[in-house]
């Protein structure tokens, strides 16, 4: 007689399935073309997630900043977002919607951690982050702090994605991946509502039009799994679409501009590595379509940029954004980008750009030696 698995056996196939589906994201073409974010679903995250503590960033401007990029800038701060950065925004709309008592589950060793580790103890849910063993201890300890259950596993993506498999069998856990997940991407799109609110509109193109002008020229996103980007791209091309969307990218860890390059998902070589550690992730099959179709350019930047980018934030704006934020700022500043303005919308513009400072989980300690090499002002700056 067939014995048929019960509905516990069912509920356990049934995670580990999604748990695979999602951690192979980035070394699979994407199966369907069909949108897993909307502007609707940006609203509706935006409103679930402002009662749990997950507040409205602010909006800096900077005149020498202004001089060095030849435009006016205007930059999005969620270095002030709750843990330091913008993932908390996705990891608490995701967490809002699971019942109350549910465990989740991610792997992690950057800000997703202690973004999952803050939501999760906001709405209620019990957290368990899986880290690597040779994750930073500062950010060890601040995931701990948040109220998460880390546990700990050996420093490879294979050992990540087992132990993280493990656990949410063992807890019955819900897997939350921190770029590929609906309900992240829609997090991560409340930042451009907020943009398109903060800053003042400019007056109509021609005189007597209804038609409403972009705030903004162009708004430039830091690309790592494209979560950030793709809810940023749906809102500003649904709302107006002629706005540039300009992903911003390492040039060591450039999958994203060659997917945009070839029309399909590239990954990156094992074992190169960017000081924007935080952008080393890569597409998946959620995210690539979007940026794909709605994210009109890729500009990539070295590390020497990358570096003098984000001390110069620090020095002259006194903002501590961590280098995956210097990576925005030095496309911002860079000549690719004065190029694309003057292609876009003719020499004589002085175009108004956003810039999202995605985080400022940065280590002082680890950023001082490079600080003291790096050149001034990155390269293609106006003197």
């Amino acid at each position: 007689q067939q014995t048929l698995p019960n509905k516990d056996t069912i509920l356990r196939v049934r995670r580990l399935l999604l748990l695979w589906f999602s951690t192979m994201a980035a070394l699979s073409p994407p199966s369907t073309d069909a949108y897993v974010v909307s502007l609707e679903s940006v609203v509706a995250a935006r409103d679930r997630i402002r009662p749990l503590g997950i507040g409205v960033t602010p909006v800096f401007t900077c005149d020498i900043m202004d001089r060095l990029s030849g435009h006016e800038l205007y930059f999005k701060g969620d270095l002030f977002q709750k843990t330091g950065s913008f993932k908390s925004r996705g990891a608490t709309n995701a967490c809002a919607k699971l019942p109350k008592g549910s465990a989740v589950v991610t792997h992690s060793s950057g800000n997703f951690a202690q973004a999952l580790a803050f939501a999760g103890s906001a709405s209620g849910l019990h957290a368990t982050i899986v880290m690597p063993s040779n994750a930073p201890l500062p950010k060890q300890q601040a995931t701990a702090g948040y109220g998460a259950d880390v546990r700990f596993c050996e420093p490879t993506t294979q050992a990540r994605v087992a132990a993280a498999a493990a656990t949410c069998e063992e807890l019955g856990g819900v897997f939350v991946h921190p770029s590929e997940d609906p309900d992240v991407i829609a997090g991560q799109g409340t930042i451009a509502l907020e943009v398109l609110d903060q800053i003042l509109p400019r007056p109509n193109a021609e005189e007597g039009s209804d038609t409403q002008r972009a705030p903004l020229d162009a708004v430039v996103v830091p690309v790592g799994g494209g979560g950030l980007i793709s809810g940023i791209a749906t809102v500003i091309k649904a709302r107006f679409p002629d706005m540039i969307v300009v992903g911003a990218e390492p040039s060591a860890v450039d999958d994203a501009f060659r997917s945009k390059a070839c029309g399909s998902i590239q990954t990156n070589e094992q074992g190169v590595t960017s000081v924007a550690d935080g952008l080393k992730t890569q597409l998946g099959p959620n995210t690539w379509p979007v940026v794909r179709d709605k994210v009109d350019v890729i500009l990539r930047v070295d590390e020497d940029d990358i570096i003098s980018a984000t001390k110069l934030v620090w020095t002259r704006m006194k903002l501590q954004i961590e280098p995956s934020a210097g990576v925005g700022v030095a496309v911002a500043l860079g000549e690719d980008l004065r190029c694309l303005v003057k292609e876009r919308l003719g020499d004589e513009t002085r175009a108004r750009i956003g810039v999202v400072l995605c985080g400022g989980n940065a280590d002082p300690v680890a950023l001082a030696p490079l600080f003291a090499v790096a050149p001034e002002y990155p390269k293609g700056c106006l003197s």
